[in-house]
C-alpha cells in the first residue's frame, strides 16, 4: 500500500469542509444556547466566568441561608441600628423628667427594643419614683417604680434598682427619640442615678 506524498484537491476540500462544519457548529451553539437548554441544577459556581456572574436578580427571594453569606461583609447599622446614652435625674414632683435619652435613625420601618436601667437613691426619708420608657415623647406602660415604703423598706413592690424592657410597635422610617423618664409622686425626695438606655432596631 502506498501513501500519497502530496495532498490532492479532494483531500483539501474535505478537510476544509470538516473544519467549517466543526467551527460553525461551535459558533452556532455558543450563540443560541440559553437557559432553556440547560437542565435545572446542572450548573455550579465553578462553571461561571470568574465565579462572579450570579447577581441578586438571579437568586430566589429568601433562597440563601446563613451558610451562603459572609456576615463580616454586612453593615449591621443598615438593618439593626444601635443607640444609647447615660444620665441621671432628680424629679421635683409628679412631672416626668428625662433621666437618659437617645435618638435612633431607622433606615426603614421597624420595631425597636429598649432596655433601661438605673439606681434609686433616697434623700433622707423613704421615697419612691415612677419611671417609664417614652417613645417619641409618649410614655409607654413599660417601666418600674423604684423606691422604699415608709413602714417597710423591703416591700416586694419597692426596689432600689430599676430595670425595664420595651419592644415597640412598628415605627416609620426616620429618627425617633427614646427616653427613660421618671417623676416623684410624693413630697419625699428620691432621685435616679446611673441611668442608662440602650435601643436596638429590629425588623418586623
Amino acid at each position: 500500500m502506498k501513501i500519497r506524498r502530496h495532498l490532492s484537491y479532494a483531500n483539501v476540500v474535505a478537510t476544509l469542509a470538516l473544519s467549517v462544519a466543526i467551527g460553525g457548529t461551535g459558533a452556532y451553539a455558543a450563540g443560541l444556547i440559553g437557559s432553556g437548554d440547560v437542565a435545572n441544577n446542572s450548573l455550579r459556581s465553578k462553571d461561571l466566568k470568574n465565579r462572579k456572574a450570579v447577581k441578586a436578580v438571579d437568586v430566589r427571594r429568601d433562597g440563601l441561608t446563613g451558610k451562603e453569606l459572609r456576615e463580616r461583609t454586612f453593615d449591621a447599622a443598615e438593618f439593626a441600628p444601635l443607640a444609647g446614652d447615660q444620665g441621671s435625674c432628680d424629679p421635683a414632683d409628679a412631672t416626668f423628667v428625662d433621666c437618659a435619652e437617645t435618638t435612633i435613625n431607622l433606615k426603614s420601618a421597624a420595631r425597636v427594643m429598649v432596655i433601661a436601667t438605673g439606681e434609686f437613691h433616697s434623700e433622707g426619708a423613704a421615697a419612691s419614683l415612677t419611671c417609664r420608657i417614652a417613645v417619641d415623647g409618649v410614655n409607654s406602660q413599660a417601666g418600674a417604680s423604684p423606691g422604699e415604703e415608709t413602714t417597710d423598706n423591703t416591700s416586694l413592690i419597692a426596689t432600689d434598682g430599676l430595670s425595664a424592657t420595651l419592644v415597640s410597635d412598628q415605627l416609620p422610617q426616620g429618627q425617633h427619640q427614646l427616653a427613660l423618664r421618671c417623676s416623684q409622686p410624693s413630697d419625699d425626695d428620691g432621685r435616679l442615678g446611673s441611668a442608662s438606655i440602650a435601643v436596638l432596631g429590629v425588623s418586623g
